[in-house]
């Protein structure tokens, strides 16, 4: 005898119903007085027969969703996210923008007892200036993963990993720890020293912990570098770095082109943050940059393993889809 389920006009009926006139499956099946097994394999034979066709759209959005998947498949990220950038748009606007996605992204993907280490930086900065887009609270820990103790300039104390810590804590309703020490330290026997206390060593216990590291991306250029503003690095110095090789740092530890950090360790050995091999195992590795100036630092974060989630804007992207078009064998 045949069976119910081949039935052509049947199908057609429960994906009717399920498609065009909302019914749940569980309703279809007493409407038709079946199983709602048999409602679940009518509705997959009815896609399989081109009775149901799904398009997938992105309204209005289909160049950003194009390029994300193209920058995701070329990268091997697990997810990239772009801003819209509007040619009118001022550096105010472009920031909002991209706090607001790097925001709806923790809204969706952070969960209750989650360990959040935050580094420093304007662009996380950014974040904590935007309206939470979560309905609920988010009772998740932010944990610095780099010192950062302000200068004589108290006007950059909302860059500092302490206080980015505190204000994301405010806005998710969750807790938060605090991390005091000198971000730099002037020799490396003396950052040995400081790591073995114990109220240290018990801020670092929670590193292998984390489930999300939120890092700013910076570039070794003196105009704009945080480095530089908050006078962790004098401008001789940073062009000596630069000459090196370095293209970027991620928790102010500078890397190359490939991501390898090994030219710079007389600097980066003196910083005091989460090493960067344990920074590697954690699950979630968020990066916020945005602008061409950042695309080339970006994309030596990604090939030294650093990054795996980014939140950009369009210009940033182009430029780095630029910079991969320039650089494969024709």
């Amino acid at each position: 005898m045949k069976k119910f389920v081949d039935d052509i006009r049947l199908v057609y009926k429960c994906c009717s119903l399920y498609y065009e006139d909302e019914m749940r499956q569980q309703e279809i099946a007493e409407y038709l007085s079946i199983s709602r097994a048999s409602v679940s394999r009518m509705l997959q034979l009815g896609k399989e027969l081109g009775i149901v066709k799904i398009e997938i759209c992105n309204p209005g959005l289909l160049t950003y969703g194009d390029m994300e998947r193209e920058l995701e498949r070329r990268l091997g990220l697990k997810e990239i996210i772009i801003a819209e950038n509007d040619p009118f748009d001022t550096d105010e606007d472009k920031s909002r923008r991209l706090g607001e996605k790097a925001m709806a992204y923790m809204c969706h993907t952070l969960g209750d007892g989650d360990l959040v280490g935050v580094s420093m930086g304007t662009a996380l900065q950014t974040i904590t200036r935007v309206k939470r887009s979560c309905e609920e609270p988010i009772h998740c820990t932010f944990v610095p993963i780099l010192g950062g103790l302000c200068r004589d300039d108290m006007s950059n104390v909302g860059i500092h990993a302490n206080q980015i810590a505190v204000k994301l804590a405010e806005i998710f309703g969750g807790s938060c720890i605090q991390f005091f020490s000198p971000a730099i330290f002037s020799e490396v026997s003396v950052l040995q020293g400081f790591l073995k206390e114990m109220p240290i060593r018990s801020i670092f216990k929670y590193y292998s912990g984390l489930s999300m590291v939120l890092v700013g991306i910076g570039e070794p250029s003196a105009v704009g570098s945080t480095l530089v503003m908050t006078q962790y690095i004098n401008e001789n110095a940073l062009e000596e770095i630069v000459s090196d090789g370095a293209v970027g740092d991620v928790c102010l530890r500078f890397y190359d082109k490939d991501g390898n950090m090994e030219p710079f360790h007389r600097f980066n050995d003196r910083v005091a943050s989460i090493d960067p091999e344990e920074f590697k195992q954690v699950k979630r590795r968020v990066a916020v940059a945005n602008g061409v100036r950042k695309a080339e630092a970006v994309l030596g974060a990604i090939r030294g393993g650093f990054i795996n989630v980014l939140v950009t804007d369009m210009e940033c992207a182009q430029r780095m889809l630029e910079i991969l078009d320039e650089r494969s064998p024709q």
